[in-house]
């Protein structure tokens, strides 16, 4: 696994400023179990690209952007389970991963509220606020080989993956209150995410929405509170 990153940060007028970002990962693996190869994954592409303007006022601040996300497997990869022992020869399958892209885009707005300048001390206040967009695709198509009649008749099936989140946007909500003194400072940080699905909000027709028996769902966004204590040496 390797990876290169590049972070340029330029400054327009005295608080004004504008950072861009771009990172590149590649990764490959090989799975063994008792010295025998049984799966890769190979050539693992992950693209990211970040650009965000912001301004910094005497107490209120603002920033703006949108960041980028790309993933693909540019070769053919698979997991196999292959056999470790007589009996597993008959029942031995590979999964092979066809084809992989995700592309994800997330537009941002923010605001940020600060009562005092970060050097003084005593009592101070932030809040922070920001908006994020989603737009999310994905393409994942897995071809699973089954054994039939080993080792000369094969089946196959397809299996395509949508992990794209059923999510249009989040709020995100961060108050912070802060005590500084000379040796130190005491933070209290609340963070709070809110999922927001304009989808389902704009075609509600006041009815209830209703599950099969025994359906569960995972719920995205809640709070979080941390608790710093830092002392200067």
């Amino acid at each position: 696994m390797y990876g290169l990153h590049f972070e340029q940060l330029r400054r327009a007028g005295d608080n004004t400023q504008i950072k861009l970002q771009a990172s590149y990962f590649y990764s490959s693996a090989r799975l063994r179990y008792k010295g025998e190869l049984y799966g890769k994954l190979d050539h693992l592409n992950l693209f990211k690209l970040g650009i965000d303007v912001g301004r910094k006022n005497q107490h209120l601040d603002w920033t703006l952007g949108i960041n980028s996300y790309h993933s693909f497997i540019d070769d053919d990869s698979y997991f196999d389970i292959w056999p470790f022992s007589a009996w597993d020869a008959f029942l031995a399958h590979r999964s092979r991963i066809k084809r992989f892209h995700i592309n994800s885009c997330s537009p941002f707005a923010g605001l940020l509220y600060h009562s005092a300048s970060p050097d003084a001390e005593g009592p101070a206040f932030w809040g922070a606020i920001s908006y994020h967009h989603h737009f999310m695709e994905s393409d994942i198509l897995l071809k699973n080989r089954k054994v039939v009649l080993y080792p000369f008749l094969f089946s196959y099936e397809s299996i395509k993956f949508d992990v794209s989140e059923d999510l249009d946007a989040h709020l995100e909500i961060k108050p912070k209150f802060c005590y500084r003194y000379s040796g130190g400072e005491i933070e209290l940080e609340i963070t709070q995410l809110l999922p927001l699905k304009w989808h389902k909000i704009l075609d509600y027709d006041g009815g209830e929405p209703s599950q099969g028996p025994g359906k569960k769902t995972k719920q995205w966004g809640g709070t979080q509170a941390r608790l710093n204590l830092n002392f200067l040496f």
